[in-house]
């Protein structure tokens, strides 16, 4: 069992063993976390209005800390708190000497005033943490830079994630009152109004049809675009990116199938001019595609679009890359092609890597929280693989792969079906891809699109631009 130190307290700090010095603020508070834990044993519901912001990490003393996750399990368990049952608490977790543990608890009791200053108290002991993380994210910052092993342009992003972290753990998350948030959401719909903004609050697909059935794709949402093979799922999920960018949208395309960075730019330019991307590969133009491509190539170097080719990739991989390209130029939209090839990575769990169910489980609710992450927030457009074995019926929710998982975290689930690949000649239109919405948290609405698609570049158009099909 463990025993109760009567080493001084300035000598058991947790963690960090910074000292103040002068002129410079104060890294931790004992009195304040001694206040603190004297407060919630005179008064046990002055805990919850601090521990929704205070975990016991952010204590500096070994001691305190154990008292105050020892506070936690009795109050969080409707169990009474007094003296004798926190002593029992840490006996039990081995943590401190009962008897001696009684002595400090009295003397906490005895030495705190009042406990109505408690959430005071936590902000002083939350504060000094913060500030001792912040050097703690400081000094991993040098150990990334000054390894030269690491690139140049691998470091930076190490330590912007590194510093981002530090700052988020920083910006505790607190309920609010519809009177504030109504206040917020009737100043935005009268600036909506006022400045007659475009028909839809997302970012655009550039589709328009979808657009007014999604209301364009939203922050911290999931969008899966799910098809068979040559069905358009990738055809969409550019032809996104693309309209975009265009409309001015910051977009981040992560593929992880096959092909490289430049066979995603070929698609790209493809869809513009609409020429295929194989007889751009081969250099097969005419002089006036080839005076079209120079024009689009001019045209799209000038939007925000930034694409990286990578197998293996996870979702932390692409955290990262979007956290930081949205640190250093803005990011609007985030597209990954495509889900099935996603891995959990490196640092997860040996069973969660070796396990194709459990990997999908994991990567789906890790993008659901990318999505939505205080740091990120931004739409999440993820194609997915449908099971081959389907056959060439209409698709639907249940044949994605690792559909149950996949469907759960998304919030919208579209479905691409070609009909034209599996009826006879004549029966259905080739040119024609359906688009089916059978999940829409966002706007409810769901239902078939029959949208135009190019197929020597698989370009997605609306019903009204059926001109624009090669």
């Amino acid at each position: 069992m463990a025993e109760l130190s009567t080493t001084p307290l300035t000598e058991q700090p947790s963690k960090i063993t910074v000292m103040p010095s002068a002129g410079r603020a104060e890294l931790y508070s004992q009195e304040a976390e001694e206040a603190l834990l004297g407060a919630v044993l005179i008064n046990a519901k002055a805990y919850f209005g601090v521990a929704k912001t205070l975990s016991a990490d952010d204590f500096y003393f070994h001691r305190n800390a154990h008292v105050w996750k020892a506070l936690g399990g009795l109050i969080e368990n409707s169990e009474p708190v007094d003296i004798i049952t926190v002593a029992n608490k840490l006996k039990e977790n081995a943590q401190l000497n009962p008897t001696d543990s009684q002595v400090f608890l009295t003397r906490l009791m005895a030495e705190t005033p009042t406990s109505v200053h408690a959430w005071v108290y936590g902000q002083i002991v939350s504060r000094a943490s913060s500030r001792r993380k912040m050097i703690a994210a400081t000094d991993q910052i040098k150990t990334v830079i000054s390894d030269l092993s690491v690139s140049e342009d691998k470091a930076r992003k190490q330590a912007d994630a590194i510093w981002l972290r530090a700052a988020a753990d920083s910006q505790p998350v607190e309920l609010t009152h519809i009177h504030d948030l109504l206040l917020k959401q009737m100043d935005h719909v009268e600036n909506a109004m006022v400045s007659n903004q475009p028909a839809v609050m997302g970012v655009p697909t550039g589709i328009r049809s979808l657009d007014r059935m999604l209301d364009g794709l939203h922050k911290g949402r999931v969008y899966i675009v799910a098809g068979r093979p040559h069905n358009g799922k990738t055809g969409l999920l550019l032809t996104t990116a693309l309209n975009a960018s265009r409309l001015g949208s910051r977009v981040a395309i992560f593929n992880v199938a096959d092909g490289d960075e430049h066979e995603v730019v070929r698609k790209l330019i493809g869809m513009e001019i609409g020429v295929s991307p194989h007889r751009l590969l081969t250099g097969r133009l005419t002089n006036e595609e080839w005076k079209r491509y120079v024009q689009a190539a001019g045209n799209i170097a000038k939007r925000d679009l930034f694409i990286m080719s990578k197998k293996g990739m996870s979702p932390r991989d692409m955290y990262l890359e979007a956290r930081a390209l949205q640190h250093e130029k803005g990011l609007d939209l985030v597209i990954v092609d495509y889900i099935q090839r996603v891995e959990a990575g490196a640092h997860v769990d040996p069973r969660i890597q070796s396990d194709p169910y459990r990997t999908m489980k994991f990567v789906s609710a890790a993008f659901s929280k990318m999505a939505s992450s205080e740091m990120l927030n931004i739409p999440l457009m993820i194609g997915a693989q449908i099971n081959r074995s389907s056959g060439g019926k209409r698709p639907d929710m249940s044949m994605i792969k690792g559909a149950g998982d996949v469907e759960e975290n998304a919030d919208v689930c579209l479905l691409v079906h070609r009909p034209g690949m599996y009826g006879k000649s004549g029966d259905v239109d080739p040119n024609i891809t359906e688009v089916i919405a059978e999940k829409n948290k966002v706007t409810n609405m769901t239902g078939l699109l029959p949208c135009p698609t190019a197929q020597d570049t698989t370009r997605f158009f609306d019903l009204g631009e059926r001109d624009n099909i090669g």
